[in-house]
């Protein structure tokens, strides 16, 4: 994005310019992980309401880009040529709850020394990026408060 600041962040995740969306996420998660921490026996059901387009530019930003492609045969450097038109119906569909996961390309590889493969599905760039959206992973802070909530019984 033009005009937008970057810095390297060094994360496991390689490699990526973080932008000020990214503060803005992070910032986010920040604040569930401390309401999860000073009401662990809330039961927090959704994330929806804090999704929104800096989230998805976040998730958009976290996803791998040179994966296989989906049923769609899109690439990561399709789907960024209208990467802001592409984020706002993503986040529209996902809202209004009209989003449906296409299938999965199912693909065999190969297991151990070769003799047998294995079915993997690999979902579409889009669902991967709201994948990525959705995810605890998306925040080691915000993984650590699950991982932490489920071991004492709390519903997340």
């Amino acid at each position: 994005m033009e005009g937008r600041e970057h810095r390297d962040t060094g994360t496991f995740e390689g490699k990526m310019a973080e932008t000020q969306g990214s503060t803005t996420v992070s910032t986010k998660l920040e604040r569930i992980a401390k309401l999860a921490r000073e009401l662990p026996e809330a039961a927090l059901t959704t994330l929806a309401h804090n999704i929104d387009i800096d989230w998805l530019r976040e998730a958009y930003r976290r996803t791998r880009k040179n994966g296989a492609t989906g049923v769609d045969r899109q690439t990561a450097k399709e789907y960024a040529r209208k990467l802001e038109d592409n984020l706002r119906s993503l986040l529209e569909r996902a809202k209004s709850g009209s989003y449906v996961a296409p299938p999965v390309r199912r693909v065999h590889i190969p297991k151990g020394d070769g003799s047998q493969t294995r079915p993997i599905g690999i979902p579409t760039f889009e669902d991967k990026v709201l994948q990525r959206a959705v995810s605890p992973e998306t925040s080691g802070r915000y993984a650590a408060f699950v991982t932490e909530s489920a071991a004492c019984g709390a519903s997340g």
